[in-house]
């Protein structure tokens, strides 16, 4: 059969038999080679979710480009701590998007969360409750359910897997994280926390850098983002963005800040955020990275 030839009837090119079986033969090595790189794939994908788990804990994904553009009013000023607030309840959802507070079970709540819950979920005056309630049902970011629970919009934040459509500017939000900084802030800081949330458009997918390019995959390429352009962004005065940028490093999460800065010679400088509050990648290796960089200095 090997010295015998064949004729292809579509095309009429004329192959012998050892022709024939060499294709055969690479078409099975190409198939056998993608189905080791999808395997690959899986295997690292279920690698990075389990470090994320055991480093950080659960996590929400927020659609942080439909939340920005909602949030600004027809001047274009990004409400920052409401933004926040909204980030810090989501925090509490459950894989239905529904809010889950009380009878705790091995660390979690267990218990719907209704609408009487949110005073003392938020920790705000009678007031702020009344106002942000009354915003957050205004911008169908919840619903209340007949039973008086709440669900969060899923065009907004999601929990688990995500279609393709959604993955696309959104990011990991860690839920102990972002529980811890509210918790250790006072409602007159939510406006400077909820600055990060304006800055996610700007982080990097690859590396966690707020620069200009966050598609950029090699380092080198990147176009970081100064104090003075993070400032402009945020709508805070350049005069003062040292100040700002001290404020900025005041900020801290498990003993470990929240944002950092990276300066190498006469390099640009670069600011990172801490994977364990947002994180955007998918590389193992590339997390890890980053993560090292916020353990300097541990003893």
């Amino acid at each position: 059969m090997i010295n015998k030839e064949f004729a292809d009837l579509s095309s009429g090119e004329i192959l012998t038999g050892q022709q024939i079986l060499k294709e055969v033969l690479q078409g099975k090595q190409e198939a056998h080679k993608r189905k080791l790189e999808g395997l690959n794939k899986v295997k690292q994908r279920n690698e990075l979710q389990e470090t994320l788990l055991q480093e950080f804990g659960s996590f929400i994904f927020t659609h942080y480009r439909e939340l920005i553009e909602l949030l600004k009013d027809d001047s274009g000023k990004f409400d920052s701590a409401f933004a926040f607030r909204f980030i810090y309840l989501s925090s509490f959802m459950d894989y239905d998007n529904k809010l889950r507070f009380g009878a705790m079970f091995r660390g979690k709540h267990t218990s719907y969360m209704t609408i009487k819950d949110l005073s003392e979920v938020m920790g705000l005056s009678k007031n702020q409750i009344t106002k942000f309630k009354n915003q957050l049902l205004k911008m169908d970011l919840l619903s209340v359910e007949e039973d008086n629970t709440i669900i969060i919009n899923k065009k907004f934040c999601k929990k688990g897997k995500l279609t393709e459509n959604f993955k696309r500017d959104s990011i990991r939000c860690f839920e102990e994280a972002i529980q811890e900084l509210y918790l250790n802030s006072t409602a007159k800081e939510h406006k400077r926390l909820g600055v990060f949330i304006q800055l996610l458009p700007y982080l990097n997918y690859n590396h966690n850098v707020l620069c200009w390019n966050p598609e950029e995959t090699e380092a080198g390429k990147l176009k970081e983002l100064k104090i003075q352009d993070i400032c402009e962004i945020v709508g805070h005065e350049v005069k003062n963005a040292r100040r700002f940028q001290g404020e900025l490093f005041k900020i801290t999460v498990g003993g470990k800040y929240v944002i950092g800065k990276f300066m190498y010679g006469r390099c640009p400088e670069a600011f990172i955020i801490n994977p364990s509050v947002y994180y955007k990648g998918n590389s193992l290796e590339q997390l890890k990275g980053i993560m090292n960089l916020f353990k300097l200095g541990e003893s």
